[in-house]
């Protein structure tokens, strides 16, 4: 899971979007595929048409996995440009691929599905200031900045509301329980609190 998950943000590197906080904010549209099945909803395929690209497109992690490391092994010297050629010609074949399956309509859709999942993934922020995101948008380095620092403190003002929400939810749950029940709990978890909460990207 490690290796899949090094391998990942290296392909997300190379691939030529690389951002200000050293993560790459992008999906292919081969990633997207294999990742989320709600994808033939969203771009209203046929069967066919679906089953088709999911041939196509495989196990997406494990292809790239094969792939980046079959590279390596024969060009263990090769510069970083080498493996930027190899990391877009493996998603240029998928989309050519992909492109004979689906229509011009679905194809771009399929780029809007890889774009909201991306800033799903990864905040909505960093995939704004990311290089690609910020050429077509004309965005200055000074704007990143200030982009910055608002992304901060709503970061905190999310945070503070997904906790709570998270309270609110939990105490559906604890209703459910007897008050015996309940008092266990508050004996084993004590007062809430916020460690280790997982800080989600909004």
């Amino acid at each position: 899971m490690i290796r899949i998950a090094l391998v990942i943000a290296w392909v997300f590197l190379v691939s030529g979007f690389a951002n200000q906080i050293q993560a790459q904010e992008n999906y292919s549209i081969g990633q997207v595929i294999a990742g989320y099945k709600e994808v033939q909803r969203e771009i209203d395929a046929t069967d066919e048409q679906y089953q088709r690209a999911r041939k196509i497109v495989g196990d997406w992690f494990t292809r790239v996995n094969t792939m980046t490391r079959e590279f390596r092994e024969k060009f263990p010297q090769a510069p970083p440009e080498a493996n930027d050629r190899a990391i877009e010609d493996f998603i240029a074949k998928d989309r050519a691929a992909l492109s004979e399956v689906f229509l011009p309509d679905q194809m771009e859709r399929l780029d809007e599905l890889a774009n909201w999942a991306a800033t799903n993934r990864y905040g909505f922020y960093p995939w704004l200031t990311q290089k690609e995101s910020q050429k077509i948008l004309g965005t200055t380095e000074g704007k990143v900045g200030n982009l910055k620092d608002e992304a901060e403190s709503l970061q905190i003002e999310f945070d503070e509301a997904a906790f709570e929400l998270r309270q609110k939810y939990r105490q559906k749950l604890l209703e459910k329980l007897t008050d015996e029940q309940r008092q266990k709990l508050k004996e084993i978890l004590g007062d809430p609190t916020k460690l280790g909460q997982p800080s989600i990207k909004f």
